[in-house]
């Protein structure tokens, strides 16, 4: 990228609509515009806008009515239709992008919001979050002596998916239920060999609803 007034480069590190090298060629172009009535230099636009690749292009487009309905800043314009470049340029047109892939690749926290309501939009996101608690869930639980992982399993999956009598619980409040249950599953592990063989309030009071 060039100066558009003197034609030298632009600094290094420079945004990608930055059109002068500096405040005295802004300037110097504004004042030749004025004089000679020349209209204003085309804006930049980001390259999404003009993507031969059909499901980027659409995501710019509704990007940019999103921005426009909610107030996007233009950093955040920019930072979600390159989000969306990385994700979705090249990918075959029948591959869904799923949300660990946002949370991994994509730098910037406001940006990923807004990639987030983009793609649902579009309905091209795929929500795998709660495959990684079910593997969460199968990895510690196998850690358990026999007879007392089955157990301890199906309470775990009953709080992440809820049943008749309870809502469904988020992946951080197993974390803490585990994490809290885990001292005691040991130390009753040492003389019992299955859970149901702890009885009485003081087993029952171990275990969070």
């Amino acid at each position: 990228m060039s100066c558009l007034h003197c034609g030298g480069p632009l600094p290094d590190g420079s945004r990608r609509d930055k059109q002068y090298c500096r405040r005295k060629c802004s300037d110097a172009a504004r004042f030749e515009r004025q004089r000679t009535g020349a209209p204003q230099p085309p804006r930049w636009q980001h390259p999404a806008l003009t993507a031969d690749d059909e499901r980027l292009h659409s995501a710019a487009i509704l990007t940019r009515h999103l921005a426009a309905a909610h107030g996007w800043s233009p950093a955040t314009i920019r930072f979600a239709m390159d989000g969306l470049t990385d994700l979705l340029a090249g990918r075959p047109p029948d591959e869904p992008v799923l949300l660990s892939e946002i949370r991994t690749r994509t730098p910037r926290f406001n940006s990923k919001l807004r990639i987030v309501e983009v793609l649902t939009e579009m309905d091209l996101l795929v929500d795998d979050t709660t495959a990684a608690i079910r593997c969460w869930i199968e990895t510690r639980t196998s850690a358990l002596p026999a007879g007392f992982a089955a157990d301890v399993r199906a309470w775990l999956l009953v709080l992440l998916d809820g049943d008749a009598r309870t809502r469904p619980r988020s992946p951080s409040t197993l974390y803490v239920y585990f994490g809290a249950l885990r001292p005691h599953l040991e130390h009753w592990a040492i003389t019992r060999h299955h859970l149901r063989e702890v009885r009485g309030p003081r087993s029952s009071g171990q275990l969070p609803n």
